[in-house]
């Protein structure tokens, strides 16, 4: 990949060479927790040949009450799909990133109140309520 961004936690950035130093913070989850992250990638120029392309974005954890810590760099795999393809999940879920990068002014690049609001109410369709 070119470049990414993890969406929305821009205050907790760390430097390359301080991931693998454990005590510095990045962000946690307690114990039973989960979180999304959503991350905006730039795959490089080309990567749409006959070639899948992919990359991985290396994660931490600690074990509750442990101090080591471990590794996982799952895959991000690049088949060429664009954001109409996503699930609706995934499309929802993005337009209200979408949302907040508008409302804080932060690298929305082109997208605009508009196109967000038509991408998530084409994402909508499922109401857990119903």
């Amino acid at each position: 990949m070119e470049v990414y961004s993890l969406i929305g936690y821009e205050n907790k950035i760390l430097e390359q060479e301080d991931f693998d130093d454990y005590p510095k913070d990045a962000g946690e989850t307690g114990a039973g927790k989960t979180i999304t992250a959503l991350y905006e990638i730039v795959p490089k120029q080309g990567a749409y040949s006959d070639v899948i392309s992919f990359s991985t974005i290396d994660f931490r954890y600690k074990e509750p009450y442990s101090e080591t810590g471990h590794e996982l760099g799952p895959s991000i795999i690049d088949t060429g799909r664009t954001f109409d393809q996503a699930s609706e999940n995934m499309r929802f879920a993005a337009s209200l990133a979408g949302l907040a990068m508008q409302l804080q002014d932060s690298h929305k690049g082109n997208l605009n109140l508009v196109d967000i609001k038509k991408r998530a109410t084409e994402a909508s369709t499922f109401d857990p309520i119903d």
